[in-house]
């Protein structure tokens, strides 16, 4: 809040990512515990999941999207800095960063 000067930006940040998170147990609920796809695989539904699984989910999911929040939302930070107008330091910043975000999260 104090490196954007809003409470907005945040905010938004983290309701995406916890709806981000809630599908990724979603999903993890219907493969692993309901046993959907388990066609796919040749091992049988497992029926639950390990107890610290969610939890890890959660802080690995949480930790990374907010990093690539908070580096996207900079470079755009820095471009009106440099009299850009807002939509165009929006669209440079975003494209100027989706390479580096991509290849982070791909790897």
């Amino acid at each position: 809040m104090a490196s954007f000067r809003s409470v907005y930006i945040p905010a938004l940040s983290i309701c995406l990512n916890l709806l981000s998170v809630g599908a990724a147990y979603g999903l993890m609920v219907l493969i692993f515990q309901d046993g959907h796809w388990s066609g796919c695989s040749a091992s049988p539904p497992y029926g639950g999941i390990t107890p610290w699984l969610p939890l890890f989910m959660f802080v690995l999911l949480f930790g990374l999207s907010m990093d690539y929040h908070v580096f996207i939302l900079s470079r755009i930070r820095e471009l009106p800095d440099g009299r850009r107008p807002g939509p165009d330091a929006i669209t440079d910043g975003i494209a100027r960063s989706a390479g580096v975000v991509t290849s982070a999260a791909a790897s």
